[in-house]
């Protein structure tokens, strides 16, 4: 009879976890660089706009009498919320056809004083994002 040696499980070498990692870090780079699936039925439609990116931006110069309008405060009285007691206004103009402007300022201080007050501004206006940058204000 033979006498029972301890048993030792057989250990992996180093060199095979190198070799599986290598064989990982070249199938991996082709894997993740194919094209992702689309679900185009489950994108909801605004998405859609946004993806088209072949439409060019569009501006108009124009001139268009109004008065300037906090574009938050505006936001809030149309949806028929109490306005905020103390907070930054963001300068807008609102036109005497009703449209509400952004205004294309470098500070935001700027149209603080001039809240409430009418003017005839001519400018450059952004219709697909609602921006207005006046070059001239007339009050």
């Amino acid at each position: 009879m033979l006498p029972f040696a301890p048993y030792e499980p057989a250990r992996p070498r180093t060199a095979s976890y190198l070799f599986a990692a290598a064989v990982a870090l070249l199938i991996v780079p082709l894997v993740a660089d194919g094209p992702a699936p689309r679900r185009v039925a489950e994108a909801p439609d605004h998405f859609a706009e946004t993806a088209n990116a072949a439409t060019p931006i569009t501006f108009v110069s124009t001139r268009m009498t109004g008065t300037f309008v906090c574009v938050e405060c505006e936001a809030r009285a149309a949806a028929g919320l109490q306005p905020v007691g103390d907070h930054v206004h963001v300068p807008g103009f609102c036109a005497d056809n009703g449209e509400i402007w952004r205004l294309m300022t470098r500070d935001r201080e700027t149209g603080d004083a001039d809240l409430g007050r009418s003017a005839t501004l001519e400018g450059t206006a952004f219709p697909q994002s609602g921006f207005l940058r006046a070059s001239r204000v007339g009050y």
